[in-house]
């Protein structure tokens, strides 16, 4: 296994290449951001809100803290923007962890004050859309998307500091759940990493393997087949039967 050397990762790494997209005419409306979380149980937060108003999660063994949602956040949010620089970030969180400062280990749920009350999310999604890398296909408009997806609870915090678990997805067309279940067109990518700058080596990575004009065309190119009645009817058939 190839060991890179993720503390000098920023001073050697070259600068990010800006990539400029020629997909959309300039009288077309930015969209809304597509449906892409698959919502649930889960609500929409502020990255102000991930830092300011939750705790972070430590190993228990050795009190070392874990890569928090706001880090890694931030540290795909680097790497996308010196990419494209008009990004902007959508983020979800589900399973509220609770609990209390010392002060008030001695009251009722109900008694405790806000400022008595700790919080972190076990599970969070976050979605980046590149409005400049959009198509319009079949009266459908579709925008490049990056993001990411995590859980603490894979990862086993009753222990010593280890790697933690991620998944990294690019593409333009993505379904994500907190629960890691992730479809995409394009890439989807499990990694684990014990520090922001290997989730920036492995985004970087993931952006640099995927090619938006290919996958475009793709799409494009689906607009001209068709199939008869009988065809479809035998296709959905056959999905049925498996």
């Amino acid at each position: 296994m190839e060991f890179v050397n993720f503390e000098t990762l920023e001073s050697k790494a070259p600068a990010l290449p800006q990539i400029r997209s020629t997909f959309v005419a300039s009288d077309i409306a930015e969209p809304e951001l597509s449906p892409i979380f698959i919502e649930a149980n889960t609500i929409e937060v502020l990255k102000s809100d991930l830092l300011t108003k939750c705790t972070i999660p430590v190993f228990a063994k050795d009190n070392e803290a874990t890569i928090s949602h706001n880090d890694f956040i931030n540290s795909v949010e680097q790497v996308v923007e010196g990419f494209f620089p008009d990004s902007n970030t959508k983020i979800r969180v589900s399973h509220p962890i609770k609990g209390r400062i010392p002060e008030a280990r001695y009251k009722k749920a109900s008694e405790l004050l806000p400022h008595e009350e700790t919080l972190y999310y076990e599970r969070m999604m976050f979605v980046i859309e590149v409005p400049s890398v959009r198509k319009d296909i079949g009266g459908n408009s579709l925008s490049l998307t990056i993001g990411g997806v995590r859980s603490y609870h894979l990862d086993n915090l009753h222990s010593k500091k280890s790697a933690e678990r991620f998944k990294l997805f690019i593409g333009f067309k993505n379904k994500v759940c907190s629960n890691l279940c992730v479809w995409s067109d394009g890439f989807v990518e499990d990694c684990k990493a014990f520090t922001h700058h290997e989730i920036q080596y492995r985004v970087q990575e993931l952006i640099e393997r995927f090619n938006p004009e290919a996958y475009l065309d793709e799409f494009a190119s689906w607009q001209n087949r068709f199939v008869t009645e009988k065809q479809f009817a035998e296709f959905v058939g056959r999905c049925r039967m498996y």
